[in-house]
Order: structure tokens, then sequence, then C-alpha cells
């Protein structure tokens, strides 16, 4: 399945009989899609953005340091309120952009709201918010690429873009493909 929207649609459907995902998005599906309920919690889970393996390590530690100043100036749990709490009314900032520089190129595998999604055609959400934070912060513009979210970390692992962010769960899995950073945000896991 390729999604948190195909999981859920299999479930519906019932081509499956159980999906796990993160508490803030299940959350958010259950009150969109009747017939769903939440019956259990397994564990933690972190998110990372994913950098090529021993590549991209300066980019790697300036979002790093990045999500360090904004989890100590508020602005991080600010967002999370604003995005976790009311996805479909919390407008992106009109953030000024930076318009010369390398572009930083970001993986995406929009359809996850409230992390990241389309809105009026338009990408929006909790990460895509944090990433042009991330490049105002670095001076450079950024640019998205939407892909199916299987090919996420073998497009990264394989240098195809910068950096991947798309409420990726760091495991020791995928930290054999990829670097991760610092989690930027944690969550339970639901069923």
């Amino acid at each position: 399945m390729d999604g948190d929207i195909d999981m859920l649609e299999s479930l519906v459907s019932g081509t499956c009989d159980a999906v796990v995902l993160d508490d803030y998005t299940m959350k958010y599906y259950t009150r969109e899609i009747g017939g769903v309920e939440v019956i259990d919690t397994l564990g933690k889970l972190s998110f990372g953005t994913a950098f090529k393996k021993g590549k991209n390590g300066a980019l790697k530690e300036q979002f790093n340091s990045f999500i360090k100043e904004i989890e100590s100036n508020g602005i991080l749990e600010e967002m999370k309120q604003r995005w976790i709490d009311d996805p479909d009314n919390s407008p992106l900032p009109e953030l000024d952009m930076p318009t010369g520089g390398t572009p930083v190129k970001i993986s995406i595998a929009a359809g996850a709201a409230p992390f990241q999604f389309y809105r009026d055609g338009k990408l929006t959400g909790f990460e895509i918010e944090l990433c042009e934070r991330f490049g105002i912060y670095i001076g450079r513009p950024v640019e998205f690429f939407d892909s199916d979210w299987a090919s996420l970390v073998t497009s990264i692992a394989a240098g195809s873009n910068d950096m991947a962010i798309s409420a990726l769960n760091i495991s020791p899995e995928r930290a054999e493909a990829v670097d991760f950073s610092v989690p930027y945000y944690i969550c339970t896991s639901m069923v």
C-alpha cells in the first residue's frame, strides 16, 4: 500500500483488517472516515528527516541545529499545536522565502494530513511549513518533489534529492539505507 490513505481505504473496503498509523494521523482520518475506530496503542514513533547515507552531512547538521533552535524558542511546539489540533483550518503562513542560492530538493509523499497534503491544489501541512522555515534558516529556497511513499527512502539513498520528509519513522531498517536527523516529532502508534 502506498501511504496512509491507501491503508485506510483498504480498511474501509474490507481488504485488510487493521492499519497502524501515528496517533494524530489516525485521529484526523477517523474524524473524516466513518466506521473506523482505534482499538489499541502500540509504542512510540520518532519522525525524522532522511539524508543520503554518508553525504549531505552539513545539511543534516544544519537541519539538526534548526530543530534545536525552534524547539528552544517555542516555534516547533506552536506549529505542532496549530497543525495537529486543526489542520483543516490551519493556513500555511506566508513566509519570506529566499530566492537565491541552490534550492534544497525535498522528497515528500503528500497525502498524510496533517503532515503534508494538498489543499486547493497547493502543498500544505506541518512538514511543508517546517521545510520552508528550514530554507529561511539556511538562506536557501526549497523545492518539493512529490513521489510515492515506497520510493522515498530509496530516492534519497540513490541521491535523487537532498532530503526526504514525510512522517518518516526513524527505524533501524531505514537507518541502514539513510542517515536521519534528530527527531522533530514523537508520537504514539495506533491500531
